[in-house]
C-alpha cells in the first residue's frame, strides 16, 4: 500500500463527514466499502464532537487547498478556517474546492469500478443482455417502444439478483454509460449553482452533500432506474435526479435579511367574549355586539352625547328613520331593530354625526355641502309653504332652516313620520318636496 501523504490523512479523517477513504493512491484495494460506499456514505457519527472535530480537519484541508485566509494550524498540523472573515467570494471558492476534492474521489471510484468490473466475470451469464440493453436506453436519443419494452423486461430480471455482490445492477452497467451518467449531472450541478452567493457554512455543507450524493452507488442505481421509468412512460429522460434547487433554498434561507423582510412573531391576545348586555338587547337582535357596538352606532344615528349607552326614545326614533331611509338597499328589515350584520355595518360606514348640526343620520348624509340646504330652501320657499321665513336665497346654515322646515312638515303632513320631531330633515319631507336623496 503507498505511503499517504498528510493531506491524503486529512481526507481520510473527512470521510465522517463527505466520503471514505478513497483519495488516489490510498486503500484502492478496500473492494468492501467501494463496493458499497463508492467515494463515501458515511457522513454521520454518533459521537457529535468527534464529528465536529473531523469537520475542522476537513475544512482545515479544503481551506489550505484554496489558499482561504487562515485562523491557524490544528494540533494535527492541519490548517484551521477563519471562518469569521469569509465574505461571499471565500464561502463560493470553498465550495469550488470541495467540489474538486469530491470529483478527485468520484474519479478514483470510477477507476476502481472499470478495474473491478474488468477483471470480474459474471456469475450470470444472462446478465450481460441486461447490461447491454440497460446501456442502449440510457444512451439512445429516441428508443424504440418495442426496445422500451424488453428493457422493462431485463431491468425486472436484474433487480431480482441485486444481492449477488457480482449482480447488483451497478455492476451490469457499461463503464462508459456510468462515467458518462455521474459527469453529466457533476457539470449539470455545477452549472447549476454558479450564480449561487454563498454565504454561511451550513449552506456550505448542504451544497457538497449534494455533489457528493451524484457518485454515490445507490444514487447512481436510482438515477438509471429513474431515466428507465421515465422512458418508458413518456420516452423522454427526466433531468438528474440530485439537482441544485434545495442548494438553493439552503442558500436563501442564510441571507441577511432587512428589517422588512424580517418575520415577526407576534403573539395575539385573543380579545374578551362580548357581554350583550340589557341595552344592546333592546336594539340588537343578531348576537355577538356590546355596549361599544351600541355607542357607535348611536353616534352614527346622531343621538345626544347624553343619551349614549341608553336605549331610549330618542335612539329608537334615530334607528326607525334611517332604516325607512336605507329600506331599499339589500339585507336591511324595517323592525326598528338590528338585524342583519350588513345593517349594522351601512349605519356605521361614515364618520359620526355632528350633533351640533344635525338631528339624524339622514340630515347627516344628506345635507352635508352648503349646496344641499341651499336646494331645500328653495324647494320650500317654491311649495309656498305658509308661514315661513324670509330667509337669504343663498342660506347655506341649517340651523337657519330650522323654522322652515317645521312649516314645511306641518303644511305637507310629514312632521312626525318614524316619531321625528317637527323641524328635522326625513326621506318623507325629501320626497313631498320633490327632492331625490344623493345615493350614498
Amino acid at each position: 500500500m503507498v505511503r499517504c501523504s498528510i493531506a491524503c490523512r486529512v481526507a481520510a479523517l473527512a470521510g465522517a463527514l463527505l466520503a471514505s477513504i478513497v483519495a488516489t493512491g490510498c486503500n484502492l484495494q478496500n473492494d468492501v466499502r467501494f463496493a458499497n460506499e463508492g467515494v463515501g456514505s458515511n457522513l454521520y457519527s454518533s459521537d457529535v464532537q468527534r464529528q465536529y472535530r473531523i469537520q475542522q480537519l476537513y475544512y482545515g484541508y479544503l481551506c489550505g487547498q484554496a489558499a482561504l485566509p487562515l485562523a491557524g494550524i490544528s494540533p494535527e498540523g492541519v490548517p484551521v478556517c477563519d471562518f469569521p472573515v469569509f465574505g461571499t467570494l471565500q464561502w463560493n471558492t470553498l465550495v469550488q474546492a470541495g467540489m474538486n476534492d469530491i470529483d478527485t474521489r468520484c474519479d478514483a471510484y470510477l477507476a476502481w469500478y472499470d478495474s473491478r468490473k474488468r477483471s470480474q466475470r459474471p456469475l450470470i451469464s444472462q446478465i450481460n443482455t441486461t447490461g447491454r440493453l440497460v446501456n442502449a436506453i440510457l444512451l439512445a436519443s429516441s428508443p424504440s417502444a418495442a426496445t422500451i419494452g424488453v428493457v422493462a423486461e431485463a431491468f425486472g430480471f436484474a433487480a431480482a439478483t441485486v444481492n449477488n455482490y457480482h449482480s447488483r445492477l451497478l455492476y451490469e452497467i457499461d463503464t462508459s454509460t456510468l462515467q458518462a451518467l455521474v459527469l453529466d449531472n457533476q457539470r449539470t450541478f455545477r452549472e447549476g449553482i454558479v450564480d449561487l452567493k454563498f454565504q454561511a457554512k451550513p449552506a456550505v455543507e448542504h451544497a457538497l452533500r449534494s455533489y457528493l450524493r451524484i457518485c454515490m452507488p445507490f444514487s447512481i442505481e436510482t438515477e438509471v432506474n429513474t431515466v428507465l421509468t421515465s422512458v418508458k412512460r413518456t420516452g423522454e429522460p427526466p433531468p438528474p435526479l440530485i439537482g441544485t434547487g434545495t442548494v438553493e433554498a439552503a442558500v436563501d434561507a442564510t441571507k441577511p435579511r432587512t428589517a422588512e423582510q424580517r418575520v415577526t412573531v407576534v403573539r395575539v391576545t385573543p380579545p374578551p367574549p362580548v357581554l350583550e348586555t340589557p341595552e344592546v338587547k333592546k336594539l340588537f337582535s343578531v348576537g355577538g355586539y356590546g355596549e361599544r357596538d351600541l355607542r357607535n352606532l348611536q353616534r352614527a344615528l346622531c343621538v345626544p352625547n347624553s343619551q349614549l349607552g341608553t336605549v331610549g326614545a330618542r335612539t329608537r326614533t334615530a334607528y326607525a328613520i334611517f332604516e325607512t331611509y336605507v329600506a331599499a338597499e339589500p339585507n336591511v328589515t324595517k323592525d326598528g331593530m338590528v338585524s342583519s350584520d350588513d345593517e349594522y355595518s351601512r349605519a356605521v360606514k361614515y364618520d359620526p354625526c355632528d350633533v351640533t348640526k344635525f338631528r339624524n343620520i339622514f340630515e347627516a348624509e344628506q345635507l352635508s355641502g352648503p349646496s344641499d340646504v341651499a336646494l331645500l330652501a328653495r324647494q320650500i320657499r317654491l311649495k309656498n309653504v305658509p308661514g315661513i321665513v324670509a330667509l337669504d336665497p343663498a342660506v347655506t346654515d341649517l340651523s337657519l332652516l330650522r323654522t322652515n322646515i317645521a312649516a314645511a312638515n306641518a303644511f305637507l303632513g310629514t312632521g312626525q313620520a318614524d316619531g321625528a320631531g317637527p323641524d328635522e330633515v326625513t326621506p318623507q319631507l325629501f320626497s313631498a318636496l320633490g327632492i331625490k336623496p344623493r345615493q350614498m
